[in-house]
């Protein structure tokens, strides 16, 4: 860390924030999905029924 210049130490944040935010949206989008086809499910098992 006491031999980081400021500028790597501001682009090696920078790149851990877009890292963590895209986890993030990574793990939201996967859980919005499976609401959806959980649905889905439950709408087709009702046309079935």
């Amino acid at each position: 860390m006491s031999g980081m210049t400021r500028e790597g130490f501001t682009a090696e944040l920078t790149e851990r924030i877009q890292l963590v935010l895209f986890n993030i949206q990574y793990i939201y989008y996967l859980r919005v999905i499976q609401t959806m086809k959980v649905q889905i499910t439950h709408w087709y098992i009702e046309k079935i029924i």
